[in-house]
């Protein structure tokens, strides 16, 4: 009987001793960085084929220029790799990542790119650096971007296709009013307003601008011309009164008398129009001219006419926001020739938009002024502009985008060598077509072992590791009391410690700005307990299975003298269940969580590919089977000496040295006759 205990209490001991190894192993796994402790741990997360556009958004056009670039025919993946690796500590790394963040179509910003490439040698001098600078303003100082870039392209485009002499020359006097205004808005309002009107709205008043021209005070004669407009005044005195002008002005009457005199006809509410007819008649050059001018107008009745009303109040509005009403007035019968011409319409409202989107309004005026003399008399730079503008189009910051060419040109002009590898980088991405979502998955890989990002991470109880695409552990975490699964950390600490740092730096990206949402990360504030619940369950195993190991080995050495009662086998097998629910229930909270895990990896698309620990899992499931094998073996123990102990005849056990003594037939006959007699007394 006692062979039996032994070999039944060594199995026990075994059995705990191994579970008790086998959970310290898979608690402490990855504790260190060194095999084959370094093989066991929770679970993978596998980002090798990660959703990077999903994850982090602005880097799409990023990543589709290099997708494109390694599928071109004849790709050179060490040269495409080795030119980003050339600028990733450079100052030019973050403005050319800008101008592809930007982009809104990758194609036409890429043969936008390689077409403004020669810009690099010559946006350091002469013309093109003034014609840079120009349009960098205009942006820098816009409300609207997008509207500066597109009313800046419909005006260059009026500017470059109508270059005539006398659009030229009305380009300029238009430019010349602007700069002299107070209001440049409104200037360019009322001037558009004033070329939209039509050839028959204006033929009326070209009496009135002709006594402009003939006048020698222009501002006392515009003032005059006004009033009259706005006065009501009878015909028939009208006639009376110029036909007697005219026959004083022929008698070589002086005008001043002439008015004098004829002050005594006129009622007084007339006196300011006879004012008004009195200075611009001294005022003119010629009053006979100017008399037959105004005659003119009193016989066209334009002093009632809405249409003529309203050209005189554009004027008006002009005349108000002048500075120097002068040069307005020598200047608006010059405008008048181009009324009714749809290109000078066009023009002005283009401009009129870029000034009015412009928080700097003089400044935009003067630097507009500028490109338009540059653009006139140096054509050089004049085939860039179409691609300039694509690229400004289709960009999400027009502003930062420009700002961003400006820096590449520069640094390109001064690091030629170093950024001719650049181009033939995208030059490669435009001689390939557009990547599907297929290509990129089976792209990233190489993009991720270039930026030596890890492909996977392995996830322990106490620690995080980094591990190639090879399965090569690259780096782990130092030891605390639980991992904290904080998905958007994890990835982001792995990107800061690997090549893709300057990348991140360089487009100002934090943790926050990653796109993790949904599934896998609401349920994330659920990981860390269940992390802390595995661990507390594996504490407590090893605890129980030690205790009741080293009792076990305590029945051992004293297996001939120490015995228990069949209470006391039933409470060591009720302790001895806590081992295999202890290791079950820590088993099976992985389990759940890895299943949580894969089902929001799978539900949320980000192509994290999440596998469990098999060797954890092994060791914890075997440790959980050898514990509840033993807690058998204990039962089954605890049930012989329960039968024992209501079994009569199991209270006499045979004498096991006696049978191995001399084997003396007398002896054995005695021992049998006393066993006998025993049971016969108990009868």
């Amino acid at each position: 009987m006692f062979h039996n205990k032994r070999v039944l209490l060594s199995c026990c001991i075994l059995f705990t001793f191994a579970a008790f190894i086998f959970v310290c192993i898979a608690t402490a796994g990855s504790s260190s960085n060194y095999k084959p402790i370094t093989n066991v741990f929770i679970g993978d997360a596998g980002i090798k084929h990660i959703n990077v556009t999903k994850v982090i958004p602005p880097l799409e056009p990023v990543v589709d220029v290099l997708s494109r670039a390694l599928l071109a025919p004849g790709a050179d993946q060490q040269a495409i790799f080795g030119a980003l690796k050339n600028i990733s500590k450079t100052s030019v790394l973050a403005p050319f990542l800008t101008i592809l963040v930007n982009s809104q179509n990758t194609t036409t910003t890429l043969n936008a790119i390689t077409n403004l490439a020669p810009l690099a040698f010559t946006s350091g001098v002469g013309s093109t650096k003034e014609e840079l600078a120009g349009i960098n303003s205009l942006l820098a100082s816009s409300k609207d971007a997008n509207s500066t870039v597109d009313n800046l392209q419909d005006l260059l485009d009026q500017v470059l296709n109508n270059n005539s002499s006398s659009m030229a020359s009305l380009q300029k006097t238009t430019f010349v009013l602007l700069k002299d205004s107070k209001d440049p808005v409104a200037t360019t309002e009322s001037l558009v307003k004033l070329s939209s009107l039509s050839l028959a709205d204006m033929a009326p008043l070209m009496p009135a601008f002709q006594i402009l021209q003939g006048t020698k005070n222009i501002t006392g004669s515009f003032v005059s011309l006004e009033t009259l407009m706005n006065a009501t005044i009878p015909t028939s005195l009208a006639q009376t009164m110029f036909s007697t002008i005219e026959t004083q002005l022929a008698a070589g009457s002086n005008v001043d008398d002439i008015f004098d005199r004829l002050s005594a006809m006129v009622p007084q509410s007339l006196t300011g129009s006879m004012d008004a007819v009195r200075t611009l008649l001294v005022s003119a050059n010629s009053a006979n001219a100017t008399l037959g001018y105004l005659s003119s107008i009193l016989a066209a009745n334009l002093t009632s006419s809405p249409s003529a009303k309203n050209v005189l109040a554009t004027i008006s509005n002009l005349y108000d926001d002048s500075n120097n009403q002068t040069l307005l007035l020598t200047s608006v019968t010059g405008l008048v020739s181009a009324v009714g011409n749809k290109d000078v319409v066009n023009e002005l409202t283009s401009l009129d938009k870029l000034i009015e989107a412009s928080n700097t309004q003089s400044d935009t005026v003067n630097t507009l002024s500028d490109l338009q003399d540059i653009l006139a008399t140096d054509t050089s730079n004049n085939k860039y502009i179409p691609y300039l503008f694509d690229m400004l189009q289709t960009s999400k910051d027009p502003a930062a985008t420009f700002s961003s060419l400006l820096n590449v040109t520069q640094f390109a002009a001064e690091n030629m060598a170093m950024f001719t590898p650049v181009l033939g980088l995208l030059g490669s991405a435009i001689q390939s077509p557009e990547v599907t979502d297929e290509q990129i998955y089976d792209v990233i890989p190489q993009i991720l072992d270039f930026l030596n990002i890890p492909a996977k991470f392995r996830l322990s109880i106490f620690t995080l590791c980094h591990v190639s695409d090879t399965g090569k552990v690259l780096d782990c975490s130092k030891s605390h009391a639980v991992q904290n699964l904080d998905f958007r950390n994890i990835i982001y600490d792995a990107l800061m410690k690997s090549d893709f740092n300057p990348y991140l730096t360089a487009l100002d990206i934090s943790a926050d700005d990653l796109e993790l949402k949904g599934k896998l990360l609401n349920k994330e504030h659920m990981y860390v307990p269940a992390v802390k619940a595995v661990l507390a369950m594996n504490l407590l195993f090893i605890i129980s299975t030690f205790a009741i190991t080293m009792f076990f080995i305590y029945m051992f050495v004293k297996v001939g003298s120490f015995s228990l009662t069949h209470r006391g086998w039933f409470i060591l097998m009720a302790l001895s269940l806590f081992c295999p629910l202890f290791s079950g229930l820590g088993a099976t909270i992985v389990a759940a969580m890895i299943t949580m895990i894969k089902s929001g990896t799978k539900h949320d698309r980000y192509n994290v590919v999440y596998t469990r620990g098999v060797t954890y899992s092994g060791l914890t499931w075997s440790a959980f089977t050898l514990t509840f094998i033993t807690s058998m073996i204990v039962g089954l123990m605890w049930l012989n000496h329960w039968k024992a102990e209501h079994n009569p005849f199991a209270h006499q056990e045979p004498n096991a040295e006696s049978t191995e003594g001399s084997g003396d037939s007398d002896t054995s006959s005695k021992i049998s006759k006393n066993n006998v007699t025993n049971v016969a007394e108990k009868v």
